[in-house]
């Protein structure tokens, strides 16, 4: 948890369905366009959070699933691939 205080501001949810996450809140947790973020539900609270790297790489191989299957240099060629997809969003 950063430091002590909390940052709680009310928002709309729109026409799409999307919860515009307010200015100050970006910014204090550093968050970009582009981010991935899970939204889970707990005992009725969403909670929203930035996707961790297995999470933004889960399933990277799978749009290449073929028959034959990838050769085991494939799979690691698709994840790196993937793993820096990742990191170049968050450089």
């Amino acid at each position: 948890m950063r430091g002590e205080t909390m940052v709680a501001e009310i928002t709309r949810i729109n026409a799409e369905g999307q919860l515009p996450i307010p200015a100050d809140i970006r910014r204090e947790l550093g968050l970009e366009e582009g981010d991935l973020m899970v939204v889970e539900e707990r005992d009725g609270v969403m909670i929203v959070r930035r996707a961790t790297l297995v999470e933004q790489t889960a399933g990277a191989g799978a749009a290449w699933r073929a028959d034959p299957p990838l050769t085991r240099e494939e799979e690691e060629d698709a994840l790196a691939w993937a793993i820096g997809q990742a990191a170049a969003r968050h450089e």
